[in-house]
C-alpha cells in the first residue's frame, strides 16, 4: 500500500520518475517489481489440452505484440475444441 492509501493492482505503475540522460533525453524509470510476490499465472489442470493452451498464454510475454493475435486465436480454438469434446 502506498502512503496515500492506494492499493496497487498487478501491472500498476507504483512509482516512476523521468531521468535526464547524457544525451538530454528523458527516460521514464519504473520501480522494479519483486517477482517473489507475483503469483503464478496458472497451475496445471491435469487436462493436457487445457494445460497446453495455458502454456501458450503464459508465453505471450516473450512474443512480439504482433504475434499475440495468432496465439490467442490458437488458444481459443484449442479450448473451444476441448469444450466440444467434453459435450459430445
Amino acid at each position: 500500500m502506498t502512503a496515500d492509501g492506494f492499493e496497487p493492482e498487478v501491472g500498476d505503475v507504483v512509482e516512476s520518475e523521468f531521468v535526464e540522460t547524457e544525451s538530454d533525453e528523458s527516460v521514464l524509470v519504473l520501480e522494479e517489481v519483486d517477482n517473489s510476490l507475483v503469483l503464478p499465472v496458472w497451475e496445471p489442470t491435469g487436462d493436457p489440452q487445457v494445460d497446453d493452451a495455458l502454456e501458450m498464454l503464459a508465453s505471450l510475454d516473450e512474443l512480439s505484440v504482433r504475434d499475440h493475435a495468432e496465439v490467442l486465436t490458437s488458444v481459443h480454438s484449442s479450448l473451444h475444441q476441448r469444450l466440444t469434446d467434453i459435450s459430445a
